[in-house]
């Protein structure tokens, strides 16, 4: 991700990806938000959520298969990420990826069925 001419940070997506100890069920058929880093530099400008939502669109023209959801997870505590992503209408569907919250986005706009 670049801000003019100077990366700012990097996004790493996957997909169906749920052979791990521990994977939360939404993982399967799903898209994942694995890495989403902002360096601290540009933090606090905009940048991650305009990303985030460009992310987002281009999740939604499901690039690597059909998908319900697109998930992530959080360390407890980054208040700024949780804004940030619930800002963005993804919701807690209970899991946890280790110790770290998940978040889910219903790719139909319904968060309901989780």
């Amino acid at each position: 991700m670049y801000e003019k001419d100077i990366l700012v940070g990097f996004i790493m997506i996957n997909f169906n990806v749920f052979n791990w100890d521990g994977a939360p069920r939404v993982a399967r058929n799903n898209y994942c938000i694995w890495r989403f880093m902002i360096d601290q530099r540009y933090q606090g400008k905009g940048l991650g959520k305009k990303a985030l939502n460009k992310l987002i669109e281009y999740i939604r023209t499901k690039p690597l298969g059909e998908s319900k959801k697109i998930y992530l997870s959080y360390v407890p505590g980054n208040d700024w990420a949780e804004k940030l992503y619930k800002e963005a209408e993804f919701v807690s569907n209970g899991e946890k990826d280790g110790e770290e919250i998940v978040l889910v986005l219903d790719l139909s706009g319904e968060n309901n069925d989780r």
